[in-house]
Formats: structure tokens, sequence, C-alpha cells
């Protein structure tokens, strides 16, 4: 099978702005134009204005110099200007799609997959726009430059320009190897910044428990370990990066002195005229400096290759295509045979599940922490994705439709799902799809009113997830409301009521009973709290199902049930 071609390479984001890169191409071939006739200008200034003492010759030629030194500041600065637009459009662009991509993915259990994109995010794209924005405002124009100037040199000297040019080969070659000490540690140097961000991003949403448990050396240790490798990779590269291009520098300038003193030497009067010296020196100025284009290709492109490759690594679920909606009606059913799920580190969390929900059937998934309940939940709804066996959800193999379409028809509420910045009202209804009177009426069912009637702005308040703005019960009976009010055809509560007290779940329990009636609804749970309202139930321990039955009939079969029924009983509430 052939390796599919990375298509959002850095090449793919510069194709929409090709015109103002011909632009910019235009603009410093002005540019070299402008230095080369500068440094032709200087010879007459000195032969005929400056030895000739004709102040006229001088003026002219001066006033034209000026011109021209002014033509190449304003290319300069328009190349500039552009080369600066297009690398910020760029790296916008790909922030979008790596946004874009996160929201599309449906593997939402790959290791370390939030904290690498979020370096991805920032790190990596600005690497890459940096390399864009001196790529097209520095060394674009470069080998042009170095074309005109070596045959500039060569319309004065043929041997020099030779020489000059067989020099550059071997400059090009030795830089070449040098650097390639430098690319082998481009890759764990943005390995070691994920680690640096995931630790320091475990930290942030540890600190409590580091805190209450006096880890500060432990984790102190922890990070500090990962901070001096990567301290160590960053000064390897910054020493190698450094030296290099002043080593081929020196050596360019050792070897065009040597060259100038040999062709003086063999020359016919071997006399050392003063104008071919300033000239001379003029052309190897820029000879030179033309040769930092060797280190940027050397080491810069490499970089951000790494880079877009690591960024394509996650945007190129865009190029997939968009599936045509389907026009589907679910019958609301869901049906698992010899299913398995594997975590993001390769381990079973659930082996050989099967299970048949008829449509309209209220059913509870309960086992033990660590029983693997919870991934049969985000299995349904597309968030992880089965290893092997099939899940039919309302008539539709998920492995042959587009999660999103199941998702349409489903209504998952999860333990840890976010309230989104945004109104109180958009954050019950996204869609849309309920008036006022309807939202107000599922509001007062499960127990919102009294806290909406307090808010400032009602239903227009503005929310988000911090604690100074919404309690955990609310939030947690604001995730129920807006599960209900999508009016779907199967509706999940996947351990969704241990913030609310014993009376707000026996209240939340009648209104998803009198709302989820001929609708399926998949209770998943630590405790056997939902067991009595459910027409079946399914005990699963260590990623199987234990036995299944009624909630009777479990009872007499299984002690593990009947511990996890008297948790459930508790007047402490359910277990997360």
């Amino acid at each position: 099978m052939m390796a599919t071609k990375p298509d959002r390479m850095i090449g793919h984001y510069l194709l929409p702005h090709l015109p103002m890169i011909i632009v910019i191409m235009i603009l410093q071939i002005v540019g070299v134009i402008a230095q080369v006739v500068a440094i032709l200008l200087l010879k007459p200034i000195l032969d005929e204005g400056v030895y000739g003492n004709d102040m006229n010759d001088i003026l002219v030629m001066g006033g034209i110099l000026v011109v021209v030194t002014v033509i190449y500041s304003i290319m300069t600065s328009l190349s500039s200007f552009l080369s600066s637009k297009i690398a910020a459009a760029t790296a916008h662009q790909m922030r979008m799609d790596i946004m874009d991509a996160t929201l599309k993915s449906q593997n939402l259990d790959q290791k370390n997959s939030t904290t690498n994109t979020m370096t991805i995010l920032t790190t990596d794209v600005d690497i890459v726009q940096k390399f864009i924005f001196e790529g097209l405002r520095t060394y674009l124009p470069m080998p042009i430059l170095m074309i005109a100037l070596l045959a500039c040199t060569y319309y004065y000297n043929e041997t020099v320009a030779i020489m000059l040019g067989i020099l550059f080969v071997i400059v090009v070659v030795l830089t070449h190897l040098l650097y390639q000490r430098i690319v082998k540690l481009l890759e764990p140097q943005l390995i070691w910044i994920d680690r640096i961000n995931t630790s320091l991003r475990q930290k942030i949403s540890g600190t409590r428990t580091i805190r209450a448990y006096d880890g500060f050396d432990y984790e102190t240790d922890k990070f500090g370990t990962i901070s001096k490798n990567l301290g160590k990779h960053n000064n390897a590269i910054n020493l190698n990066s450094y030296y290099i291009p002043h080593l081929v520098t020196a050596i360019m300038w050792i070897c065009v002195v040597f060259i100038y003193v040999f062709i003086a030497i063999n020359s016919v009067s071997r006399m050392v005229v003063p104008t071919e010296i300033i000239i001379f020196m003029q052309y190897t100025s820029y000879f030179i400096a033309t040769l930092s284009i060797i280190p940027f290709i050397g080491m810069e492109r490499p970089r951000a290759r790494s880079c877009s490759l690591r960024i394509n690594d996650i945007v190129k679920i865009l190029d997939e295509g968009a599936t045509p909606p389907l026009d589907m009606k679910g019958d609301g059913s869901i049906v698992i045979s010899n299913l398995s799920i594997n975590d993001s580190l390769g381990g079973k969390t659930v082996e050989n599940i099967n299970m048949n929900i008829a449509t309209g059937n209220t059913v509870s998934i309960i086992g033990p922490i660590g029983c693997g309940c919870h991934y049969i939940g985000t299995a349904i709804m597309g968030f992880s994705r089965p290893s092997s066996g099939k899940l039919i959800v309302s008539g539709c193999d998920v492995k042959d439709v587009p999660p999103e379409h199941i998702r349409s028809m489903v209504s998952y509420t999860g333990n840890n799902m976010n309230i989104i910045p945004g109104t109180l009202r958009f954050n019950l209804d996204p869609h849309g799809h309920n008036d006022d009177t309807e939202i107000l009426r599922i509001c007062s069912e499960i127990g919102l009113d009294r806290w909406i009637s307090q808010l400032p702005n009602g239903l227009d308040t503005y929310v988000t997830d911090d604690k100074a703005s919404i309690s955990g019960g609310q939030k947690q009976l604001v995730l129920i409301a807006r599960a209900i009010l999508k009016h779907a055809e199967i509706n999940i509560f996947d351990n969704c009521f241990f913030s609310l007290d014993t009376e707000t779940k026996k209240k939340v329990m009648d209104v998803l009973e009198n709302s989820c009636q001929d609708k399926t609804v998949i209770f998943i749970m630590n405790d056997a709290w939902t067991c009595p309202k459910s027409s079946k139930v399914y005990l699963m321990d260590c990623g199987v199902i234990s036995c299944e039955g009624t909630h009777e009939s479990l009872l007499k079969e299984s002690q593990l049930y009947r511990d996890m029924n008297s948790i459930g009983q508790t007047e402490a509430g359910t277990w997360a």
C-alpha cells in the first residue's frame, strides 16, 4: 500500500497567496537590480569623479546612487510588509485548521492529545510562521542576488567568479554536513516541549491535590528533570546554530582574501589598485551576505518541515472529505455484538460485550469504578473507536456512517462535560429548537427555576464553567436540561447525578420518566440508584458483563449488585 502524501504542508497554505508572493518576488528583483546598479556606480564615481576630480560626475552619479538606494529601501520595506501579512495569514489558517480538525476528530482518547495539540497550536505554528516570514522577506531573493553577483564578478574577472562559485559549492556541502547534527535534535526538542507542557498542565489542574498531600518535592523534581532535558537540547541546538554560520563566514572571508591575493600576484602588473580593492570588498560583502541562506536552508527548513509534519498529522483529517448528510430517522434501538474497546495505551477497557436494547426501553449499565461501562457510552457517541465487534445504533453500524449522524439522534450527558461560555439560553438549547416557554418549563421541573429567577438577565445571563458563575449542582442540572431539550431518540446519562442531593435526583428522575416516554434511555452508573426504574440492568466488572437481568433478579443473584445497590440507597448520593 502506497504511503499517503502529506496534503497540508507549508506549500498548501502558501498556494492561496501565490499572487502576492509573485509581487514580493518582483519587488525583490527590483531591489537586487538596485543593489547591482549601486555596485556598478562605484567604479565610475571613483575613477571619473574622485580620481578625475570631476565634481559634476560625482554629483550626477552620486544622485543616481542615492535614488537607487531609496528604491532599494522602499522595495525592502514593501516586501517585508507583504511577507509579514502572508506569514500571519498562513499561521492563522493553520490554527483554524488545527481547531477544526480537533473538533472533527472522532478519537478523543489519544494519548496526550490535548497537550500535544496545544504545543502544535502555539510552538509549531509560530516556528512555521517565522520560517515563512524570513523566507519571503530575506531569503527569497538570495539566489537571484548571488547569480547577479557572480555574473558581475565574471564580467570583471572570470577566474575570480569561477573560484567563488567552486568555493560556494564547497561551503554548501560542508555546512550541510555540519547541520545534520542539529537536525537530529529538532524532533526530540519538540517532544520535550510536549512533555514540559504536559507537566505544567498537570500542575495547574492538580494544584489542590499536590498541596493537600504535600507533593511539592516529588512534583518539583519531576518537572525539573523534564526542564533539564529540554534545556540540554536547546543548548546544543543554540550552540551549533551560533558557531556554524560564523565558521562559514570566517572560512569564506579567508578564502576570498586568498583568491584576491592569488589574482593580484599572478596579474601582469602586480599592482594593487585602490578602486579595485573597494569594488572587490563590496562584491565580497554582498556575496558573503547571500551565504546566510545556507544556514537557513540547513536548519530552519528542516525545523519548519518537522513542525509542518506535526501540524499535518492533525489537520489531514480535514482532507477526508465531507460526507453528505443522511436523511434518516432512527428507531432508537442499540445492538452490541462482541464489542471490544482499547484505551490509548492499547489495553482492553471492555471485551466481548453483547447487549440488545430495544426501542423505548430504559436500561442501566452499572459497575464498580474501573469496570469500563463508561466506554460503552463514548463508543456510541463516537468519542472512542471499537477495536473489534459490532455496534449498531438506530439501525446504523457506527463503522459505516459518520459519528455526527449518530450524534444527531443521541443525547449524551457525561460527568465531565462543560458549560459553553455564552448565554444560559444557548447552553440549554444550542440549536434554538425550543421557545422560552418550553425551556423554562423543563428548568422548573428539574429545579432550576429559582436560580434562573435570581440571575440578572434570566436566560440571557452570560455563564461559564467558572465556579463563581455556576455551582457544581447547577451545572449538572443545566446539562441534564440540555439533554432533555434535544428531544433525541436515544438518551445517555453517564454518571451525571453525583453533584445532586437525593431529593433533586428523585425530581430529575421523575422528569426523565415523563419527558423520555417511548424513547431509549441508558444510565451508566457506578451504583444501582437508577436500576429500579430500568427494564433491564447490565452489571459490568473488569471490562466484561458479569450478569444481566432486572433489578429484582440481580438482587437475588449477585453479591456485587447487592453491594452496589446499598451504595445507591445511601443519603450521601451517588459515587462518581
